[in-house]
């Protein structure tokens, strides 16, 4: 997508808050095994999950011992809810051979070493589910599925964005667009990360109050500042 459109969607508003849904994973069952775990639904899905139900799958691609949904799935995930690596293709293209294979949903496990899990972004949007788990979560629920237990799943909203903000002190950046500082006009110093569209980290810290982030190493391009309270919001540098 043109930076002209990244900019003409921001200038709606000083600093805009994702819409995507915080959500929890469910396990439930077998009964010993019940649990939750949270997942971060994609920008680019507009497909609730709340009332989905199902059994998880590994997605099987058959290339290499990698499960990153890069192709066509090899086994049979119809109907089921498939976690998937991430890595070497982009998010819609795991979303997508989800769907191609009648899988429930999409469930993008994150790297290991990375961040915290992330709004995914991607285009084009898909009337699909699909979220991200963290690398820990899923390595243990993949654990499981690779004994051979079946996992029951089912999904709940838990916040929507904009629950969340009535909870919590909203933070106001601005300009946005910008083209070297990003000011902020929080009331006591906050923790925030800066993420790129694929989901990297670039730049992490600790705001004080009225003290703006320096964006000069970035390229003009689109990203997304997650604060420690989760809240998440795009900005644009140009």
């Amino acid at each position: 997508m043109r930076l002209v459109t990244f900019a003409f969607f921001l200038l709606l508003s000083n600093a805009s808050i994702l819409a995507q849904q915080l959500q929890t994973l469910i396990i439930t069952e077998p009964q010993e095994l019940q649990g939750q775990f949270d997942i971060i639904q994609g920008l680019f899905s507009t497909v609730d999950f709340d009332t989905l139900t199902g059994y998880g799958v590994i997605f099987e691609d058959g290339i290499d011992d990698t499960f990153d949904g890069c192709s066509e799935s090899t086994n049979d995930i119809s109907d089921k809810i498939a976690f998937i690596d991430r890595g070497t293709c982009t998010f819609v293209d795991k979303a997508m051979h989800a769907r191609n294979g009648n899988a429930a949903a999409a469930i993008i496990c994150n790297g290991e070493n990375t961040a915290e899990i992330f709004p995914m972004s991607g285009e084009p949007e898909m009337d699909y589910p699909a979220a991200m788990i963290s690398h820990d979560d899923c390595i243990e629920i993949k654990s499981l599925l690779q004994q051979g237990i079946e996992i029951g799943i089912s999904f709940n909203l838990t916040l929507t964005s904009e629950d969340y903000l009535s909870q919590s002190e909203h933070i106001t950046f601005f300009p946005n667009p910008t083209a070297n500082f990003l000011s902020n006009q929080a009331e006591e110093p906050f923790e925030y990360q800066l993420f790129n569209q694929s989901g990297k980290l670039l730049l992490s810290g600790k705001s004080e109050v009225g003290k703006p982030i320096d964006l000069r190493t970035l390229n003009a391009g689109f990203y997304f500042i997650q604060t420690k309270e989760r809240e998440v919001y795009k900005i644009v540098k140009y």
